[in-house]
Formats: C-alpha cells, structure tokens, sequence
C-alpha cells in the first residue's frame, strides 16, 4: 500500500494538480506490529505508544501482521495549498492485515468529547475512501479484503477535580458500549462499515 500511495495516489494527485510533490515509499511513515495488543497515536513520535495510553487499542489475538500506515503524515508533505485546491482531507491512519486480508480500516484519531469531532472525523475518512476509489491500484488492492471499515475513534482524557469528583463521570464512560455502527450513506455506498470505537478487534 506504502508503493501504492508513493506511486499510484501520487500519480492521480499529479493529475489534478502539477504542483503535487513526489514521494518516496521508503519514507512513508509505517510500522508493522504483531503484537496481540497494541495502542495507535497521531501526532506523537512513536505510532505505537504503551497499551493504555494511545487515542485508540487494537487487540490483534492471532498475532496477525498489522500494518499502520500514517496518512496524515503522508499527505503532510504537499503544500497547503495544493491540500486545499485538491479537497484533500486527512485522516490519522490505515491499517489493515496484509497476509490474511481479513480487515482494511481507515481510522481517524481523536481525543475529547466525540460529539464535537463526529461529522469532521467522518468527512475526513469519506474523502479519503472516495479518492481512493478512483485509483485503479489502490481500488484493487483494497477489493481484496474480507471487510473494509472507517473506524471514529475518540478516547475521553481522564478528568481530574478535587477529590475525584469527576471519577463517576469518568467511570461511567467505561461501560458505555461499543462499538457504535454509524449510518453515512456515502460511506457505506463505497463497501464500507462505519463504526465509532477505541477498542478495535482484528
């Protein structure tokens, strides 16, 4: 996919707009993680942060390859204005397991209240699915998984008050279920799921 998005999504970019800057597969920013649980963040120096402390968990109990592509940073080298003459938006991450081709996910990171960030996280994935259904390459690779899903993950900060008085709120989240299938038609016009969830099953 890193081969795929340097050549063939760059390409396609290029077409629209001549100012669109190359890149080098081998400096998309990826990780490859097979451990049976893991936490993914943007915006940090490691994608894979300690269990616990990223914006969303992966439990992965077959050891499955897991390959975590950040597609912000990748997109981060074009200029602003060829971002924005382009439409482009920019969710956090795509994962997907590429030996066994179980699973694809786009999955847009965030911390806070989710009210507040639902309809820009769900734009966000939307224009990325849509543009990578308009490349032959990247539509065919994606084609070959069992499920595809665009995954809202937003984990609340812990809050502290005098004497814990916000620990009851806070507990309370915990139990809340998930994960939540949300309806965007567009999205699931393209074959895909889309779910609001920080624990994400692999």
């Amino acid at each position: 996919m890193t081969d795929l998005l340097a050549t063939d999504f760059i390409a396609y970019l290029r077409n629209k707009n001549p100012a669109v800057v190359s890149v080098d597969a081998k400096n998309v920013r990826v990780k490859v993680i097979r451990d049976t649980k893991f936490d993914i963040q943007d915006r940090g120096p490691e994608i894979k942060p300690p269990v616990g402390t990223g914006s969303a968990s992966y439990n992965n109990p077959q050891s499955k390859e897991i390959t975590v592509i950040d597609y912000e940073d990748f997109l981060n080298v074009q200029p602003d204005e060829v971002i924005k003459r382009l439409g482009l938006k920019k969710p956090d991450f795509i994962v997907f397991d590429a030996p066994t081709k179980s699973c694809f996910i786009i999955n847009e990171l965030s911390q806070g209240n989710p009210n507040n960030k639902r309809t820009t996280a769900i734009q966000q994935m939307h224009n990325a699915i849509l543009h990578f259904d308009r490349v032959s390459g990247i539509k065919l690779f994606i084609g070959q998984f069992a499920t595809k899903s665009c995954v809202f993950s937003c984990r609340r900060k812990a809050i502290t008050t005098p004497e814990g008085m916000a620990d009851a709120f806070m507990t309370i989240d915990n139990y809340l279920p998930e994960p939540i299938e949300l309806r965007f038609q567009p999205i699931q016009k393209l074959g895909y799921m889309l779910i609001e969830t920080t624990e994400i099953n692999m």
